[in-house]
């Protein structure tokens, strides 16, 4: 059991730079989405205003049409209905000498349309459009998906759809994904009791596992970990979720606070200490979670029935 006294609030929290790539719906193997903290409160009646301005947060996509002298043509931009552009979002070519682009309607919706204006006929299929602003979502059961295009007419952008559409500018893909921010992770382990001990069976055979001073087992010992979630699995691209500001978290001090306890019940009559306190300091030192960190250090508080593991989490360890 976890209290998360503090987590919506530190979900705010983040103090590196993420990674540089922004969510690319035009790239060849598919758009990388920014992945945000699911934690992250929002509603429609409250929706959470994020830092999709962050770097590695906005979206990005490539024309995919080579402009003729002085040609205009008309830009949407859709995504799910979740989501709700930043009035103060802005559109920007990746060369500005290449062209113009034109008022953004739709600020506050979930539908962008503004034109393109090629300066000469220097606007071309490999120029890179970045939309930026800190956009609000409504919810992050589901993630933000987006869908770009060029159209002939400003009323066929407005409309959407096949007609007016121009060949080849057209992508969609994943923009925001929601995952947890971090897991709790066990590997079981297999200990040995000791037929030979006084009383039969009351401690452990030594091995890697076990205390040998006390001859106690560490519930988890370095099979228990307490770490940030990697949200696109091993082999990904993003190593951790971001926070409400749109900094990728690195260390569960961001996330988990100083008062966060770790609850766990189990059996532990068996580390008890004869004598008037049974659950004394000499008994909080036999349960572990780990060989390392605050849940290395043995239990804050001990009955027969459960551990309390408390104090800031330890530093990100290596996944």
């Amino acid at each position: 059991m976890m209290n998360k006294k503090v987590l919506v609030a530190a979900i705010v929290g983040g103090l590196f730079a993420g990674n540089a790539a922004a969510a690319d719906l035009s790239a060849a193997g598919g758009a990388v989405p920014a992945y945000f903290a699911k934690e992250i409160i929002a509603t429609p009646a409250a929706p959470a205003e994020l830092g999709t301005s962050a770097a590695g947060a906005t979206l990005d996509w490539k024309i995919g049409y080579n402009f003729s002298n002085n040609e205009v043509r008309y830009a949407r931009v859709e995504c799910s209905d979740n989501i709700e552009f930043d009035a103060a979002s802005t559109v920007e070519l990746s060369t500005p000498a290449h062209g113009n682009i034109g008022a953004i309607n739709g600020l506050g919706t979930n539908v962008l349309t503004f034109s393109l204006t090629s300066v000469g006929s220097d606007l071309v299929g490999t120029d890179t459009l970045t939309l930026k602003g800190d956009h609000s979502v409504t919810s992050t059961d589901s993630d933000v998906s987006c869908t770009v295009a060029l159209y002939d007419l400003p009323s066929q952008a407005q409309n959407g759809g096949t007609a007016g559409l121009i060949q080849n500018t057209s992508f969609s893909g994943a923009y925001l994904s929601f995952a947890p921010s971090y897991e709790l992770v066990v590997t079981p382990t297999t200990h040995v009791a000791d037929v030979e001990s006084t009383p039969t069976f009351s401690k452990f055979v030594i091995n890697g596992l076990v205390t040998p001073a006390a001859g106690v087992a560490n519930i988890g010992h370095n099979t228990l970990a307490l770490r940030l979630r990697d949200p696109d699995g091993p082999g990904g691209s993003v190593a951790a979720t971001r926070g409400k500001n749109g900094v990728i978290f690195t260390n569960l001090n961001q996330i988990l606070g100083a008062g966060t306890n770790l609850l766990v019940d189990g059996d532990y009559s068996l580390v008890a200490t004869a004598g008037a306190d049974p659950f004394d300091a000499a008994a909080l030192a036999r349960v572990k979670l780990s060989n390392g960190g605050v849940l290395g250090a043995g239990a804050s508080a001990l009955t027969a029935t459960r551990a309390t593991f408390k104090g800031n989490p330890p530093a990100k360890p290596a996944q």
